[in-house]
C-alpha cells in the first residue's frame, strides 16, 4: 500500500481542514494510506473518520508572537509574510526544517501533499514527489522571479534576496535542496488553485489558469424572496466590539455562527431576535435565504456567496481576508473593513445601506448566475480541482484510476 502524507502549516482558518478532509476523502476509494500532519490538531478532527492519522506539525517561530507582534509584522508581499513567520530567523526555522525531516524519514511517504506548507515541501523538494493544494493567497505562482506586491498599505520590509540566503542556509543544514529563488517554495509535481480569478491576488502573474474552488454541494442561487443576514465568523479571530451593536436592530434577520461571542454577545443577541448557531451553517441552503452575508473575508466563505449571488460584507481579520475583501468590492460585489484595524467601527448604517441597495443586490445576483454556470462547464469536463487531484496523485504514485 502507498502512503501519502497530508501536510498544513501556516493559515489559521478551519477551512484548511475542511479542505484536508475533502481531499482525503476523494481518496477513499483506492488503495492508498493517508497520515496528516497539521498544524491545528483539534480543527483536523473530522479526518478521523476517514481513517487519516493526524499528527501535529512543527510550529514555526511566528507561531510564538503575540497578536501585537503579529499586527505589526510586514504583508506586503508572500515574502514577507514568510519572513515574519520565521524563515528570516534562521536558526529556529533549521529546527522546522528538522523536526520535518524526521517526520518525513519515520513516515517514509510516497507522495506529499501540501497546503500551505512550504518548510515540509522544501525537505521533500526533489526526493518525494508533492501536489501543493492552495487558494489563491496561500498558493502563489512558482515560476515568478519575485514576489510582487500584494498591496500599497506599506512598501515590503524585507530584502528578498537576504530572505532567499537564510532559507538556503536553513535548507544546507538539513541535506535539503538549495532553492534558486524563493518563489520556488511553491513549486511542485502538481498545483492545485483553488479560487476564482475574480479572488487571485496573482491574477495576472499566472501562467497556467487556476482551477475552480471545490464546493461540497452545487451551489443554489439566492432565492427572490431571500432576507436573512447570515453571519458567519470563523473561530479564532476575535469578535469586533462593534458588530453586536450593528447587527442589533436587524436582530430578527440575523442568523449567526461565531464561536467566540461572549455569553453576554450571545445573549444580548437572542434576547433581541437572533439566531445563534453552534455548528458551521451548511453554505449551499444558508446562503440562498442570505440577502447579505457578514464574514471575515475567508477565500471558502466568499466563493460559496460569489456562486450564490450573496452580497458580502468583509470584516477583514488580516491581509488574505482584505484582499478578498478588496476584490469583491472593486467587482461592486461587496464592502470591506479593516476589522484589525483598532480605529475602525462598524455601525448599523452600514448593514442598512447594503442591504437597501437594490443595484448591488443584482450585480451579485449576475455574478452568482455566471460563476454558477463556470462551475457547472468544470463539473462537466471532468476538470474540477477533486478531480484534477485524484489523477494527479494515481499518476504520482504509479496507481490505476
Amino acid at each position: 500500500m502507498k502512503t501519502a502524507l497530508l501536510a498544513w502549516e501556516l493559515g489559521a482558518g478551519t477551512g484548511h481542514a475542511v479542505a484536508l478532509r475533502r481531499y482525503a476523502a476523494s481518496l477513499r476509494r483506492h488503495d492508498v494510506r493517508l497520515i496528516a500532519v497539521v498544524r491545528n490538531y483539534v480543527a483536523a478532527q473530522g479526518l478521523l473518520d476517514l481513517g487519516v492519522a493526524i499528527l501535529q506539525a512543527p510550529p514555526w517561530p511566528g507561531d510564538w508572537l503575540s497578536s501585537a507582534q503579529r499586527q505589526a509584522g510586514s504583508s506586503a508581499t508572500m515574502g514577507d509574510n514568510l519572513a515574519e513567520c520565521g524563515l528570516m530567523n534562521e536558526a529556529a526555522f533549521t529546527e522546522v526544517l528538522r523536526q520535518w525531516s524526521e517526520i518525513i524519514a519515520a513516515v517514509r511517504p510516497d507522495l506529499v501533499i501540501g497546503d500551505y506548507a512550504p518548510a515540509a515541501a522544501l525537505v521533500a523538494r526533489g526526493r518525494i514527489p508533492m501536489i501543493l493544494i492552495g487558494n489563491g493567497f496561500s498558493l502563489p505562482p512558482s515560476e515568478m522571479a519575485k514576489f510582487p506586491p500584494l498591496h500599497d498599505l506599506a512598501p515590503p520590509r524585507w530584502d528578498e534576496a537576504d530572505v532567499l540566503a537564510a532559507v538556503n542556509n536553513a535548507a544546507r543544514s538539513v541535506g535539503a535542496q538549495r532553492l534558486g529563488r524563493l518563489t520556488q517554495l511553491f513549486e511542485a509535481d502538481a498545483r492545485i488553485v483553488e479560487t476564482f480569478p475574480l479572488l487571485d491576488p496573482y491574477a495576472s502573474e499566472r501562467i497556467e489558469p487556476v482551477d475552480s474552488p471545490a464546493l461540497d454541494h452545487p451551489p443554489l442561487p439566492r432565492r427572490a424572496d431571500a432576507d436573512r443576514i447570515l453571519v458567519y465568523l470563523a473561530p479564532g479571530v476575535a469578535i469586533h466590539r462593534d458588530i453586536v451593536d450593528a447587527l442589533r436592530p436587524f436582530a430578527p434577520r440575523v442568523h449567526i455562527h461565531a464561536s467566540e461571542l461572549s455569553d453576554a454577545e450571545r445573549t444580548d443577541l437572542t434576547m433581541s431576535g437572533a439566531q445563534i448557531y453552534d455548528q458551521p451553517f451548511a453554505l449551499t441552503d444558508a446562503l440562498s435565504h442570505a440577502r447579505l452575508t457578514v464574514h471575515l473575508g475567508g477565500s471558502g466563505v466568499a466563493s460559496h456567496a460569489i456562486a450564490a449571488g450573496v452580497p458580502q460584507l468583509i470584516i477583514a481579520g488580516h491581509i488574505e481576508q482584505e484582499l478578498n475583501g478588496r476584490a469583491l468590492a472593486r467587482a461592486g460585489l461587496g464592502r470591506t473593513i479593516p476589522g484589525y484595524d483598532p480605529a475602525t467601527r462598524i455601525s448599523s448604517d452600514i448593514v442598512v445601506g447594503m442591504l437597501e441597495d437594490d443595484a448591488l443586490a443584482q450585480r451579485a445576483a449576475d455574478a452568482g448566475a455566471d460563476h454558477r454556470t463556470l462551475l457547472k462547464q468544470t463539473s462537466l469536463k471532468n476538470k474540477g480541482p477533486l478531480e484534477k487531484f485524484e489523477r494527479a496523485t494515481l499518476t504520482l504514485l504509479g496507481e490505476k484510476a
